[in-house]
């Protein structure tokens, strides 16, 4: 419907009005989903590294590889002598 119409509601009852009220409601919510979709919650992935060095510091697996990793690969470490 174009919105330079208009709707003649003084033939409605309260209760009708109500429940159009509410029907309107809920179709603006559904509307306003589409453009406010959330963003996906990424979720951290466990470690499977630990530094030996500080057993605080650990690395998922995923994503650059810490400094602390690269350092343990470039002194001859092994990747799973780093595992958790």
């Amino acid at each position: 419907m174009p919105l330079s119409e208009e709707i003649d509601l003084s033939s409605y009852t309260v209760p009708e009005l109500e429940r159009l009220a509410k029907r309107i409601g809920q179709e603006i919510a559904k509307k306003h989903a589409v453009f406010r979709r959330p963003f996906p919650i990424v979720e951290r992935g466990s470690p499977r590294y630990r530094n030996p060095a500080n057993p605080a510091e650990t690395w998922s697996g995923r994503g650059e590889q810490p400094g602390w990793f690269k350092l343990a690969l470039a002194r001859g470490r092994r990747p799973e002598s780093l595992r958790n």
